[in-house]
């Protein structure tokens, strides 16, 4: 219990012994509108009992108010709390939405996109490629690797120093793919009908080449011949160094296959359907590492909401609990004020009626004109508590000795 109720200094014996006395003595007069001294005595000394439970309810109700405001501006606090995490997940969402990365591979998409339908369109097909571009390049890069070791070796023949040796057969090993490339191209690209200018460039290079290829083979087997005897030939291996030639050739003319097989007869349609598909992979992943920041943002605001929202649930069970104690602590304080106020009540309806009893005989009947009137003395307590929009606690009467004054409930006559 947070009061212990105890009895004032005054029996009901003292009481109505007192009351008798006065009675004897005519106090009250029946004219007197005011309570007699010793009624006022009583009145004082319920109050002061009275007064010793607001001292202790009051500090305590106070310090409890005090924390639910506390606790209620945290409850605010986490409230805003969370509309910041709302905002700051809109603005994040939007600076998403706007990335430049994903915006850029859209438009780089869009552009690719319509140039290959635009072609496709005009030729109804997709590009005829009988080789993929990264085998054509695989073979070509082993084409001139290869050249270079086999024309060092014819090369050597010569006797020049080594240097010169790689650089001539690095030189040749370039020219061969580069050129089979061209040749390749200039024969397979002719549209949709003959290109008679293609088919000139082609036969041009090819026979520059093949003449070139030619010239070497002859002059190798010439100077073979001069210096058969000094370095130990025959004449069957002279004879063989041509081979060279034909391989050489051989390898010529397979770049230039490779090379027509690897390209569309249209020109620049190939390019433009992997332009389409290397735009549509660039958006692919844009698209997915957009997704990823969504998921990543969104994430994020779930688990900073989970957060606020525990807390502000935490700080709401804090304050239901702090009200609750706020109400039984209030409740305790006014019932105790509210059995001094019974108890003086008690009190003066014992005084008075013995008061009466013991009066003259010329006085039997009549009563003081005080006796018409209860004994009040006011609560410090507020009747009740209410709770406004803001969330704060308020009293709905002031706590001071201006409050309303409370009847004792007890007439003269009771």
């Amino acid at each position: 219990m947070l009061f212990k109720f105890e009895k004032i200094a005054y029996s009901n014996s003292e009481i109505e012994a007192k009351g008798r006395q006065d009675g004897a003595n005519g106090i009250p007069a029946l004219d007197d509108t005011d309570p007699t001294p010793y009624e006022i005595e009583l009145l004082q000394a319920n109050r002061q009992m009275a007064g010793k439970v607001v001292e202790v309810c009051q500090p305590r109700l106070e310090k409890i108010e005090g924390e639910i405001a506390q606790w209620k501006q945290h409850a605010i606090g986490f409230l805003d709390e969370i509309q910041h995490i709302k905002d700051q997940h809109r603005a994040e969402i939007e600076h998403c939405n706007n990335d430049p990365i994903l915006k850029h591979a859209e438009q780089e998409k869009e552009i690719a996109e319509r140039a290959y339908l635009n072609k496709y369109n005009q030729l109804n097909r997709k590009p005829l490629l009988y080789i993929p571009l990264w085998a054509y390049l695989i073979f070509a890069m082993l084409i001139g690797i290869g050249e270079v070791p086999l024309n060092a070796l014819v090369f050597n023949i010569f006797g020049e120093n080594q240097i010169m040796t790689w650089v001539m057969s690095a030189i040749i090993g370039l020219c061969i793919p580069l050129t089979a490339h061209f040749t390749g191209i200039k024969v397979r690209e002719h549209g949709e009908g003959f290109s008679w200018a293609n088919a000139i460039k082609a036969a041009f290079v090819f026979i520059i080449v093949v003449i070139a290829l030619f010239a070497l083979a002859i002059m190798r087997q010439e100077y073979l011949g001069l210096l058969k005897d000094d370095i130990g030939l025959d004449d069957r291996v002279v004879d063989v160094s041509f081979m060279f030639f034909w391989l050489n050739i051989a390898v010529f003319v397979s770049a230039i296959l490779v090379a027509y097989l690897a390209h569309d007869p249209v020109p620049g349609y190939a390019q433009l359907y992997r332009d389409n598909e290397n735009a549509k992979k660039e958006l692919k992943k844009a698209q997915n590492d957009h997704r990823n920041e969504i998921i990543a943002i969104e994430d994020k605001k779930i688990q900073r909401t989970k957060s606020a929202n525990q807390q502000k649930a935490d700080a709401e069970k804090t304050i239901h609990r702090l009200e609750a104690e706020f109400d039984a602590c209030l409740k305790a304080g006014r019932e105790q004020e509210e059995r001094w106020q019974h108890q003086l009540g008690t009190d003066i309806a014992c005084y008075r009626r013995e008061n009466l009893l013991a009066r003259k005989k010329s006085e039997e009947g009549k009563r003081p004109k005080s006796f018409k009137h209860g004994l009040k003395f006011k609560r410090r307590l507020p009747l009740i508590a209410v709770k406004t929009e803001m969330g704060l606690l308020q009293e709905e009467n002031p706590r001071s000795d201006s409050e309303q004054t409370v009847d004792s409930g007890v007439d003269a006559g009771e």
